[in-house]
């Protein structure tokens, strides 16, 4: 077992010591907490072991030792088919205002948080002038008890547990009001949105189902001819998958980070798109591929064919002795994508040069990170440190698929794309979550990441690697209203180009179809315009605190804030319903004869 090693009342620092053998290439350590990720956690080689730290919250986590990235085994290297088990207990009860995970601004009220062991039962908080106040959430989970309360105002305050009354006093300190972002992200994969021009390349026909090596022939200029669609539907981002050179129509296997692909046009066309999203208030999000490059990528073919090259440091080179085939450490086993080694000193440099190429050039808010979660983060940690100082209004972004504090918690990255919001939002909808579990899982999320953290994510219900949310909720109607739930939620959400359409398909590559300009749904494209109206203009809805819960069949989220409150209602089955207040949007919702009815994933959004 790993070394528990408790830092203060709240975090432990787990140490890891793996036996090396001389033959090894690598040692990381995947867990439930970097995503499985086969890589952020890489342990040292310290003469006979491999060693390593990590530091977690209170919480359940397994890990597998990882040596050459495919042998899985313990901390012993017995090889393992379940992962080894560590839960961290909350032991005492925990507070810290300095803290932003427990104490931050949220709608303009203050939300302070505490954390206690499983067996407090009941915590108030007691204002400066002896006000006994009640949480207005709870949640217990197996390692700790999470208490939330709302104060209107700073003001010095102290906790009660369990009848007993602390001895500390904390002071409230007053938080400036800070910009949060109320528009959207627009996602773009480059071949599959618009042509101008004549296409280069190309091997499929617009609108054909894609196959894996399916060329459409989308460009830059293409985009620039759509920029005001794409600004009408409310968005102040464009993701833009990657637009490299390389042999794929995906582009996640770059052969030169400094050249753009021609099949999308040149760097001339991407400096006109930045420079037509700069001019109507928008930003790129650039897509970073540097966990892996291609076989073609000129280090690696120099690696390949030279046993003696300094670029065979670049990678991780295997000798087969732990139990792999594999020439060298992948992607997935996918042997066009080898394995960059961050922590080099001439990788980690290459990698700054790319950043500050873009960076110094494009009108950028984020760099986006493709497999963060398998990248060295000590060795991340140092090269965005750096990128802060050298271009400090570009953020960073790190694509995770669990929930991302490991990654944001130490402030190495700033944003995270947020698949857990994708998956709890889905699982609601389906009906394998209630609302509560709906409710005490974004609890969760947000006190890992934190209120102020929480703002910058990505939140999605569908990207370029995930069937589209039509096709996985079976209809229009479902796709509607995950959407409309995901932008009454704080973050950025992110709209995947297509789905303003109704545009369906399943697993990659057939989530990757070509826009049909030629058969737009235009009601629902309005619909994406009222919605992004609806939250620019009500605060609550892109900076609030959450609420939800059922009454009967019918299921509610509701934001607060200072300034308003808004609502969305919603059922997932066809029944009668009443309804109170302006409805600013609405959607499945009819009359037969006299009464109200609503079909199932219909809604509607009341704000004042």
């Amino acid at each position: 077992m790993a070394t528990v090693e408790r830092l203060d009342d709240f975090k432990v620092k787990v140490t890891f010591a793996v036996p090396a053998e001389e033959y090894d290439k690598s040692c990381f350590i995947s867990g439930n907490f970097n995503c499985s990720g086969d890589g952020s956690v890489a342990l040292e080689r310290d003469g006979n072991f491999w060693t390593g730290s990590v530091v977690l919250q209170p919480g359940d986590y397994e890990y597998f030792v990882e040596i050459d990235q495919y042998y899985k085994c313990d901390e012993k290297r017995k090889v393992r088919k379940k992962p080894v088990s560590l839960r961290i207990k909350q032991e005492r009860f925990y507070h810290d205002p300095a803290n932003p995970l427990f104490y931050w601004k949220n709608g303009g009220k203050y939300l302070v948080k505490c954390i206690s062991p499983v067996e407090n039962k009941n915590v108030s908080l007691i204002l400066g002038g002896g006000k006994n106040l009640k949480p207005f959430r709870v949640e217990r989970y197996t390692c700790m008890n999470l208490f939330q309360f709302v104060l209107d105002r700073p003001e010095s305050y102290s906790f009660e547990v369990d009848g007993r009354k602390h001895e500390e006093i904390f002071e409230g300190k007053e938080i400036d009001d800070e910009y949060v972002d109320s528009s959207i992200i627009y996602q773009i994969f480059p071949d599959r949105f618009n042509i101008k021009g004549e296409p280069k390349n190309i091997n499929a026909q617009w609108n054909e189902r894609p196959k894996s090596h399916s060329v459409f022939g989308g460009n830059l200029q293409g985009i620039i001819e759509k920029i005001d669609y794409i600004r009408d539907l409310g968005a102040g981002h464009i993701y833009l998958n990657p637009v490299y050179k390389s042999t794929s129509n995906h582009r996640y296997n770059v052969d030169d980070y400094y050249q753009i692909d021609p099949v999308l046009g040149n760097m001339s066309d991407l400096l006109s798109l930045s420079d037509a999203m700069k001019e109507r208030g928008m930003f790129l999000i650039f897509d970073i591929v540097f966990n892996h490059t291609s076989t073609n990528f000129q280090p690696f073919v120099e690696a390949i064919n030279n046993g003696d090259s300094p670029f065979r440091e670049w990678y991780y080179f295997l000798t087969g002795k732990n139990n792999t085939d594999l020439p060298y450490e992948c992607f997935k086993n996918h042997l066009p994508m080898p394995k960059l080694r961050i922590s080099n000193p001439e990788v980690s440099d290459m990698i700054m040069d790319v950043l500050q190429y873009y960076g110094r050039s494009l009108n950028i808010s984020f760099f986006r990170y493709d497999v963060a979660d398998s990248m060295d983060i000590n060795a991340m940690a140092k090269i965005i440190d750096e990128m802060r100082k050298k271009l400090p209004n570009i953020r960073h972004m790190a694509e995770v698929w669990c929930n991302p504090f490991f990654f944001t918690d130490s402030s190495v990255y700033d944003s995270a794309m947020n698949y857990e919001i994708r998956d709890n939002i889905i699982s609601m909808l389906r009906g394998k979550i209630s609302m509560d579990e709906f409710v005490r899982n974004m609890d969760i999320l947000y006190f890992r990441t934190g209120e102020k953290r929480q703002k910058e994510m990505m939140n999605l219900v569908g990207s370029h690697d995930t069937p589209r949310i039509r096709t996985v909720l079976g209809s229009k109607d479902g796709a509607m209203l995950s959407y409309a739930i995901l932008y009454m939620l704080n973050g950025i959400p992110s709209l995947y180009y297509g789905d303003e359409t109704g545009l369906e398909g399943g697993e990659d590559p057939d989530c990757r179809r070509t826009f049909p300009w030629e058969s737009v749904d235009e009601g629902m494209v309005d619909f994406f315009k009222t919605l992004k109206d609806i939250r620019s203009k009500n605060r609550a809805a892109f900076d609030g605190i959450l609420h939800g819960g059922k009454e009967g069949d019918i299921m509610f989220i509701r934001k607060i804030s200072r300034d308003n409150e808004i609502e969305i209602r919603f059922s997932l089955k066809d029944m009668e319903i009443n309804m109170d207040g302006d409805t600013v949007l609405s959607n499945g919702i009819y009359k037969e004869g006299k009464k109200i009815k609503i079909k199932k994933f219909g809604f509607f959004i009341t704000a004042h």
